[in-house]
């Protein structure tokens, strides 16, 4: 069981950075971890993200919210 939403714009305590969680992965002995992206520079360009801790995690926006697409494809059906 994941604590946080994917998509919440969080900081990382320790290392302070901050992004959005593009993912999360549940470990079968260890703790959970997220993967935060950093948003692009002004050159455009985008960071390397990092996995993190859970407990190393403060949420501080609402982040993105993914909206189904209606493609009309097989998958389009289960949304």
């Amino acid at each position: 069981m994941f604590k946080h939403e994917l998509g919440k714009e969080v900081e990382a305590k320790v290392t302070k950075l901050r992004g959005v969680v593009t993912a999360r992965s549940e470990n079968l002995y260890g703790c959970n971890r997220y993967f935060i992206q950093p948003p692009a520079g002004s050159d455009q360009k985008v960071p390397d993200g990092w996995w993190v801790d859970e407990d190393d995690i403060t949420v501080i926006g609402n982040g993105v919210t993914a909206a189904p697409k209606n493609t009309g494809g097989p998958m389009s059906r289960a949304c």
